[in-house]
């Protein structure tokens, strides 16, 4: 690589760092977030609601370090994927402006969840096996199956790349590829053999289970993917995965599989916005090659999400007069105030959400745990004990969800509510209800 092309890609990794770290630093953690830092307190061979990649990275580099590392590694394995993919001088670095700068990276990255690590390792299992490396490609992938479970919707396109670049003479390193990304996966089957395939079973019945199905259900994973790669991506990704060239057969199964999975379940029950990201993803770094064949000026199909993601990190970061309380501010800001929380003198805390204990526990620095709420890792924990005489809190964001009955039985009195509020400047974005629960009866 020249030195010119060194400082463009090093420029690109760094805007993206730059704009991960923005948002990393003025936002409050995201409740999803809270609920992995508190698995990472907890070390286990696999969770409840995810694989257990997350809670290890998050243990190993804290919040700060692993927002780097997903940041800094996925926009480099994106460029690498992208130079072997095409021999145009700008694939490389189109293919790094789009994940530093798409929202779907950003927001896998800055905002900590598995997405961040699973887009990360599926790009560097597809750019080894790419090269040919077919064993690092499957480590690779099983560490992407360590990630999240959709990553298992790509390794069928892993397994064609790597028949297309060795042949049936690379037939046994294939197999024993997929032996290694298979092994990875040992502590996850080992959890969940435990605890009667309880992650297996949510995971199907929270993604293929019956719900009523309505039009905004439908259409919003769809437009989602809109708004994570910008319409014009996107649109080029549909035409790539169905029309790109055969040397692609691979990368377009991947951006195509997950699709067809997550859309055609979207007919029978409520899909996540980001589900589907991960054949967005790889479909985006599937044009690359096709764009560094236009002219230059076509480069305004990449500048458009840059200023786009520009926008959004200022939006997010910065109170205006203009900001008003939208899903993504309510997400990202008001979660700090519950820090109060630690001066008043309870032993534990409860909710009936996993998001708002996970919240009470990161900034008010409580023994946490769950009621009356939808099963979570809390479940397969053991609930903190509470001394005789000792108060508690229930903390809820709903306004007519007082304690249960079985909970408030407990104790002597119950005072509340109180509200808390959290704040982005002077805007409130959150509320949160909190009843003290006195001395625990004997």
């Amino acid at each position: 690589m020249k030195r010119s092309e060194q400082v463009v890609l090093g420029s690109l990794i760094g805007l993206g760092l730059t704009l991960r770290l923005v948002l990393f630093r003025s936002s409050d953690i995201y409740e999803d977030t809270a609920y992995y830092w508190l698995w990472s307190q907890r070390i286990e061979l696999s969770y409840f609601d995810h694989p257990p990649l997350i809670a290890w990275a998050l243990r190993a580099l804290g919040l700060g370090g692993l927002t780097a590392f997903v940041s800094v590694g996925t926009v480099a394995a994106a460029a690498w994927l992208a130079r072997a993919m095409s021999a145009e001088a700008r694939a490389p670095w189109y293919a790094a402006a789009i994940v530093a700068t798409a929202p779907a990276f950003i927001l896998s990255s800055a905002v900590i969840n598995p997405d961040g690590l699973l887009f990360l390792f599926v790009l560097l299992a597809f750019g080894f096996a790419w090269r040919g490396r077919v064993l690092t490609a499957g480590l690779a992938m099983g560490l992407a199956l360590l990630s999240k479970y959709p990553a298992l919707l790509v390794a069928p396109a892993l397994v064609v790349l790597s028949y297309q670049r060795l042949g049936r003479a690379g037939a046994w390193r294939i197999a024993a590829a997929t032996a290694l990304a298979a092994a990875c996966c040992t502590p996850i089957l080992v959890w969940n053999a435990q605890h009667h395939w309880a992650s297996f079973a949510f995971q199907f019945e929270h993604g293929v289970g019956l719900d009523p199905v309505t039009l905004k259900s439908f259409s919003e994973p769809i437009l989602s993917q809109l708004a994570l790669v910008g319409p014009v991506g996107f649109l080029l990704a549909v035409w790539w995965s169905m029309r790109g060239p055969r040397e692609h057969l691979a990368l377009r199964l991947a951006a195509l599989i997950p699709w067809v999975v997550f859309f055609s379940l979207g007919l029978r029950t409520h899909q996540e916005s980001n589900w589907p990201a991960l054949g967005s993803v790889v479909a985006c770094l599937g044009i690359v090659p096709w764009l560094a064949t236009r002219p230059r000026w076509f480069g305004w199909v990449i500048g458009g999400p840059v200023a786009v993601s520009l926008a959004g990190t200022l939006w997010l970061s910065v109170p205006t007069p203009l900001t008003r309380p939208t899903p993504p501010i309510a997400r990202t800001h008001g979660y700090g105030a519950l820090a109060v929380l630690a001066q008043r003198g309870a032993a534990v805390a409860y909710s009936s959400h996993y998001g708002t204990a996970a919240e009470v526990s990161y900034y008010a620095n409580l023994p946490v745990t769950t009621m009356n709420g939808r099963e979570s890792q809390f479940d397969f924990w053991p609930r903190p004990s509470v001394a005789p005489q000792s108060d508690a809190l229930w903390v809820s964001v709903v306004e007519d969800e007082p304690p249960p009955d079985e909970l408030a039985a407990m104790f002597e009195s119950i005072d509340g509510p109180t509200t808390v509020e959290g704040r982005f400047g002077q805007l409130v974005t959150r509320r949160f209800l909190v009843w003290q629960l006195r001395h625990r009866k004997p």
